[in-house]
């Protein structure tokens, strides 16, 4: 029914068949909430709606990092793995030069011990993937969102003693 907003007369009427019984609370609660009428505060809901908000975003990040690197040429790699979706921006890699000869990095995380490895580029390899950055490497292993791998990883000084790789910055 469409109401005209200069009258108190419906202009138009829709009259819906429904075959089946089972469709006919998910069609009125489609319709309460297309036509928003004055005054009515329930939005009835869907039986096996979900809410898409999250999805919708990723996708449009997608597509907007698409677009970009097709104008301004492949800055960012989008990566979709098994669990989730990593961005990898190419930077300059922060560890470049401060191990010319390579190093062993560790970490311990929720009981566990990992290692990686800083080679003279300053790419660090773990787990058959390479990072640019130690906080990225850090990520794969955290998998909540962003960590400071400069905290987080460790290496052995000239004494053999774990420092945090912060330290190699000094």
């Amino acid at each position: 029914m469409v109401h005209n907003p200069g009258s108190d007369h419906w202009t138009h009427f829709s009259l819906y068949i429904i075959r089946k019984a089972d469709h006919i609370k998910e069609l009125e609660s489609l319709v309460l909430r297309v036509a928003d009428p004055k005054g009515n505060r329930v939005r009835g809901k869907l039986s096996s709606s979900k809410n898409l908000r999250r999805l919708l975003k990723s996708k449009l990040k997608q597509e907007w990092e698409k677009q970009l690197n097709g104008i301004i040429g492949d800055r960012v790699k989008t990566v979709t793995c098994a669990k989730k979706t990593v961005r990898k921006t190419r930077v300059d890699r922060p560890l470049k030069g401060i191990f010319p000869t390579g190093k062993v990095i560790y970490a311990s995380y929720k009981g566990s011990d990992y290692k990686a490895w800083v080679s003279s580029n300053g790419r660090i390899s773990y787990a058959g993937t390479r990072y640019d950055t130690p906080s990225a490497a850090a990520e794969s292993i955290i998998e909540r969102g962003a960590v400071n791998g400069w905290n987080f990883w460790k290496y052995k000084d000239k004494s053999g003693n774990l420092v945090r790789l912060n330290q190699a910055r000094k």
